[in-house]
């Protein structure tokens, strides 16, 4: 509403005033249009869980008094006692000199340097400089878990692409992501204006430098900083790369001060005959750059998710034979306690990177590689997870940090908030939706005559086998149910947040080595690990046939509890069904009825798809102005199923 309109003189613009103020875009052709602002529904929901953790008023007041509730609120007050780090590197000296594979504070010896070891303690504290080692569901057999080696995605806390299924499990992305990822992608390509996010900051304090700290690093004036960056602003990068380049931009800054503040005695003491300078051309301006050129970069991680293209099976005697120089049976043996044999399975990403990255290894020199593994690690895992970025305010810092390290308590409290009686409501209502679109699913595929019998099957068995979760997982609010995930956590009431990220971090990497031992549960898989109540999307689960609705999914604008029932099945059921036909999407047919690859449907089926797909991909491009604009086929893919053209592809 616009109430500064009399509504005598226009009762349109007093009704509708001011949506269409908040609603209002125009393109780059000035063609005015309005759109609802689906993010708004998440920030609601997180201010709901803000006001929970801070005033702290569950339904029953004993939660406060728990074991889980504890940890999480003394994680969350002392995120937000963090003051704004500047040049103080001894919080991270600190850590480093506890590390007992690494030599910090004293020169390299390159006898006494084991590269293994050196990966694996930084795997235990979650630094992945390198590459990382992560569990998910065996697409060859759903009940188990298989060894996934990725290259490393440099998050903590906070991750820095939007991803769908991230937690204990890596972050292998849903198909709803694709989208979200390549229209950020799609925008940064564009020189248009970006809005920032609306909030005033909370007041910062600038910590003091600190003599005498952390000499590993580089000392990098500005001509050189200069030259690096002029360097790569001729080359045509993609979105990653800028990423990179702002990164390595970034660690120059956080460690210029190392050098000046330390005496040459504290050089020598910690480089022997190595230099500042040797350090800075050597591992900033060579290896940690050329480090992120052989990463795939976003179209091919794109492209690898969206045909399968990640799962390169391998033993463990096939890996170390391609890549000699980790000792990959020591290593995964280690971080899973257990024996690893040629009997497990492990799946190897971006086979190439690995390849190139035993290569890069091969020709450098050891004193090089150890050193930008502590500059990566502090970093990566270090600086970035305990402070906030700079576009990010402190409390929204802290509040993600908290969702995505105490995910069980978290739901515990917001179901008590939300209510028994309001989930058991949207379960009813969305398993009539569902029975209703599963009948017109079915209607589509006994429609097309092209396909063929074994196609037919396949998409049958597939709808007939579709498991929905909906709302939230039950034993979340079983409160011992929730303890068991905080037994090994150790948080103290005089730890820093430094210490308890760490100690979270400990927590989380022991927790899902050890899940390798045990059988997939498909509710704990989906509901403890991969999404909770209070996130706002949706998502196909290839790996178990499962979609899935999680509660705050059902809110304006796609659900609305006492509205009429047509908006509802205009906007619930449109989205219920879009994720109905992921599983027939061009990934959805490499999947079986049980989650595992199996490739069910035909070539001549997924090829049938990928022709329309790309009719379609063609029209869009041709027919709409750049806000909506698809540059290449995933986003097609994403959108097909929201647009029925694979209805359209399976009627015809």
């Amino acid at each position: 509403m616009d109430p500064s309109v009399d509504p005598c003189d226009d009762f349109y613009t007093y009704a509708c005033g001011g949506w269409i103020e908040e609603n209002a875009y125009r393109t780059g052709l000035e063609e005015l249009f309005y759109g609802v602002n689906h993010n708004s529904l998440p920030e609601k929901i997180d201010l709901t869980i803000s006001e929970l953790l801070k005033r702290r008023i569950p339904i029953d007041s004993a939660l406060l008094d728990t074991k889980p509730y504890r940890d999480l609120f003394a994680f969350y007050d002392t995120c937000m006692e963090v003051a704004t780090e500047e040049d103080d590197m001894q919080p991270l000296l600190e850590v480093l000199l506890k590390l007992k594979h690494f030599h910090v504070g004293r020169p390299f010896e390159k006898e006494s340097w084991n590269l293994t070891n050196a990966i694996l303690e930084l795997m235990r504290l979650n630094g992945v400089p390198l590459f990382d080692v992560l569990i998910d569901a065996d697409i060859r057999n759903s009940s188990r878990f298989a060894i996934i080696i990725a290259p490393p995605r440099r998050y903590g806390l906070i991750p820095r692409w939007p991803k769908g299924r991230q937690s204990l499990f890596g972050d292998t992305l849903d198909d709803l992501v694709l989208l979200d990822m390549l229209t950020e992608i799609r925008a940064q390509r564009r020189s248009r204006h970006m809005m920032g996010r609306r909030g005033a900051s909370v007041p910062r304090k600038t910590r003091t430098s600190t003599r005498g700290v952390m000499t590993m690093f580089m000392k990098m004036n500005k001509r050189s900083s200069g030259k690096l960056l002029q360097k790569y602003s001729r080359r045509e990068l993609l979105p990653q790369r800028n990423v990179e380049l702002k990164r390595t931009e970034t660690i120059a800054k956080m460690v210029e001060n190392v050098f000046e503040n330390s005496t040459e005695e504290d050089i020598v003491d910690a480089l022997g005959d190595l230099t500042p300078d040797d350090i800075l051309t050597s591992v900033v301006q060579k290896f940690i750059p050329n480090l992120a050129k052989i990463q795939p970069n976003d179209y091919e991680e794109l492209e690898a998710q969206q045909h399968a293209l990640l799962y390169n099976h391998y033993t463990v005697s096939q890996l170390q034979l391609e890549t000699p120089l980790v000792d990959w049976s020591y290593l995964l043996s280690s971080l899973f306690n257990m024996t690893i044999t040629d009997d497990d399975n492990i799946y190897l990403y971006y086979p190439q990177y690995m390849v190139s990255l035993n290569h890069m290894l091969a020709t450098t020199e050891p004193w090089i590689v150890h050193y930008a593994m502590l500059i990566l690690y502090s970093y990566d895992v270090l600086r970035e997870t305990i402070y906030a970025p700079d576009d990010m305010d402190r409390a929204d810092f802290c509040l993600q940090a908290s969702k995505r390290a105490f995910g069980e308590v978290l739901s515990n409290m917001y179901l008590h908030y939300v209510g028994n009686e309001t989930i058991n409501h949207i379960r009813r209502h969305a398993k009539d939706i569902l029975g209703l679109l599963r009948e017109e699913v079915k209607s589509s595929v006994e429609k097309a005559p092209w396909l063929s019998p074994q196609d037919m099957a396949a998409a049958h068995d597939k709808l007939r086998s579709l498991e929905a979760e909906i709302g939230a997982y039950d034993k979340h609010w079983n409160l011992t149910f929730v303890n068991i995930s905080h037994v090994g956590i150790n948080l103290s009431e005089d730890n820093s947040f430094r210490d308890n990220v760490l100690e979270i971090y400990r927590v989380l990497r022991t927790e899902l080595y050890y899940l390798y031992k045990e059988p997939v549960d498909r509710f704990s898989f989906i509901w403890s690990f991969t999404v909770q109540p209070y996130i706002v999307n949706a998502f196909h689960m290839h790996s178990t046939n499962t979609i899935v609705f999680p509660e705050a999914f059902f809110h304006s604008p796609y659900y609305t509890k006492k509205g009429p029932e047509y908006l509802n099945y205009g906007s619930a059921a449109t989205a219920m069904a879009h994720e109905i036909f992921h599983g027939m999407d061009f990934t959805g047919t490499l999947f079986d009825s049980h989650g595992e690859m199996t490739r069910p449907f035909s070539n001549a089926s997924r090829e049938h798809l990928m022709s329309t797909v790309r009719c379609y991909h063609d029209l869009l491009n041709n027919a709409f102005y750049e806000e909506v604009a698809v540059e290449d086929a995933f986003i097609a893919m994403e959108a097909c199923p929201s647009t029925g053209i694979i209805s359209g592809h399976i009627g015809r």
